[in-house]
Order: structure tokens, then sequence, then C-alpha cells
């Protein structure tokens, strides 16, 4: 029994087979080895390009906030929340030369309820995305002749043509914006607010309840107005 081991031509015979079974793993170790490479590259690729499509189609939705003073996300308005602001609206019927300002427009829905109850109506929007849906949608409802969208700064605008304007804003701007609006707007003129309602002014009206409330405020020059919790005059300044 022990004789085969000590041939040596049994020796030769057995580390042949030994260098071919290790030369046979190695050459099915390489053919393994590029085949799952260009797998792997081409999952890698995938993924990535995955990566950028998410960030190419969320990107132009989150830069325009960071732009600004202030952070405006974009929230939609509830079905509610637009009723609402027609009710709002409704409180005094449309004339010929009745126009509406939404800011912060988003993707138009406000701006387009209010052409449909008749006003000229235009949204300001940072977003050339949710503007170029809203012409869309705009087009699609038949009111595109009566709205318009744009990428104007909101604080460098003139205010005097509008009747009404339509803030779906964030708390940290409702002072600043109370004021500038009351400075720019012709008296009589109204300011219908969703979501946050201006610290330290009573509104003149409230529509709906909890967070689809509308909060109604007369504004205009010769209106009062409250400038950080206390009372003062149309042409006093803040701080």
């Amino acid at each position: 029994m022990d004789r085969p081991q000590q041939d040596p031509g049994y020796k030769r015979n057995e580390n042949r087979r030994w260098r071919e079974s290790a030369s046979d793993l190695k050459h099915d170790a390489n053919v393994i080895r590029t085949q799952v490479k260009p797998f792997n590259k081409f999952a890698l690729g995938i993924a990535a390009a995955g990566l950028f499509g998410l960030g190419a189609v969320f990107w132009p939705f989150v830069s325009p906030a960071l732009r600004g003073k202030f952070c405006l996300p974009y929230l939609p308005a509830t079905t509610e929340q637009v009723n609402n602001v027609v009710t709002a609206l409704r409180l005094r019927a449309p004339t010929p030369t009745s126009r509406v300002i939404d800011l912060g427009s988003g993707d138009g829905r406000l701006v387009i309820a209010s052409a449909l109850a008749g006003y000229t109506s235009e949204g300001v929007e940072l977003n050339h995305w949710l503007n170029w849906y809203a012409r869309i949608s705009a087009l699609f409802k038949g009111v595109s002749a009566s709205t318009s969208f744009s990428t104007s700064n909101l604080w460098n605008m003139d205010y005097s043509r509008f009747d009404s304007v339509i803030v779906f804003g964030v708390a940290e701007m409702m002072d600043d914006l109370h004021v500038k609006l009351q400075e720019s707007m012709q008296p009589g003129s109204r300011m219908i607010v969703c979501r946050f309602p201006i610290p330290d002014v009573e509104p003149d009206q409230i529509i709906g309840e909890g967070i689809d409330s509308v909060w109604i405020y007369d504004v205009g020059a010769g209106k009062p107005t409250s400038l950080h919790g206390r009372t003062a005059s149309a042409g006093e300044k803040s701080d």
C-alpha cells in the first residue's frame, strides 16, 4: 500500500494533477471575475444615473427657497384652502379692473382658481419648473388669457395695481410683508393669508378652521398697522 506513494512516477503524476487542478481553479476564478466586473460597473452606473436623476428632479424645487431672504418650501394648498381663498375673494364682486396676485404661487392652483372666479390673476414663484407647470394647467383650464406667472422678487414689486394679495408664506416673513403691502397697496385693498396669520394684527375676517384657515386683512395707505407688537401709523418704519 505504501509503495505507490514512494514511486517517483506516481509522485510526478500527482504533482501534475494538482497543478492542473490549481490552474483550472485559477482559470475559473478569472472567468468569474471578468463576468462580475462588467456587471458591477453596470450596476454602479445605473445607481449613479438614478441618483443624478433624482437630484435633477428635486433640485429645481429646493434651490429657489435657498436663494431668498426667507425659505419658502413648496407646499401645495389643500382643496379646502383653495375654496376658502375663493370664498374670501368673492366677498367683493370682481370688476373688469380687479387684479389678484399670489405670492409663492407654486403650481398655480390658487391663481387658476382666482381666474375661474372672475379675477385677472398673477402668480409669483421663483421655481421655473412650477411656473411652466402652472402655465400648462391654466391653458388646460381655459384661463391662460387671464393668468400670468413670473419669477419676480416679491420684495421689489409694486403692489399698487392689485386689489387683493394672496400670501402662502412662512411665519418669519409675515410682519415685514405686511408693512411692505401696507405701504405699497391702495386703500381698501386686501391681504388674504394662508397658514400663518400676521403677528399682533387682528384680522378683519377669518374663513375656515385649522391649517385650512384664511385670514383677511384690510391694507393700503392710511390703514394703521402693527410693528413688532405696537400700533404705528402707515408712514412709520420698522427698525
